[in-house]
């Protein structure tokens, strides 16, 4: 993981399993105690440059984020961060499998509502607003997704 601060991250970067291990656990203990704060983390950095160049690797360490925590502050972080740097860099590469991942998941469907409009196209903006579910996660006092 000695690249993930590098600006030069070829397109078909890849990490080894452990390392995607290590930087999801990173990414879950950052998030979970996320003050505001002027820097992001190496491991944030990383994870927004991957969401520019490489949007399936991105992809697949936000559903692994998201599948290890609860947390409402990982969540809404992960939904303000990484998963919308993701949808307005990369929307249209990858809006088909965050739709299906939605409807598998209310969960999922909520933390899409912690997800802004950014730079994503119209198209992907009005796709994520039909399968986000606004119902208060990110307001109410309960943890529980």
């Amino acid at each position: 993981m000695a690249a993930m601060g590098s600006t030069n991250l070829p397109d078909d970067y890849s990490l080894t399993e452990s390392e995607k291990a290590t930087l999801v656990n990173r990414l879950v203990a950052e998030y979970s105690s996320f003050e505001k704060r002027g820097t992001m983390s190496e491991s944030d950095s990383f994870l927004f440059f991957c969401a520019h160049k490489n949007p399936l690797l991105c992809w697949e360490i936000i559903t692994r984020v998201f599948h290890a925590t609860t947390n409402r502050n990982a969540l809404c972080y992960l939904a303000c961060g990484p998963l919308e740097d993701l949808l307005a860099s990369n929307g249209d590469k990858i809006i088909t499998q965050i739709e299906k991942l939605a409807q598998q998941n209310i969960a999922f469907r909520r933390v899409l509502s912690g997800v802004y409009k950014n730079a994503m196209t119209d198209e992907v903006w009005n796709r994520v607003c039909k399968i986000a579910l606004d119902d208060g996660f990110f307001t109410s006092e309960d943890d529980s997704p």
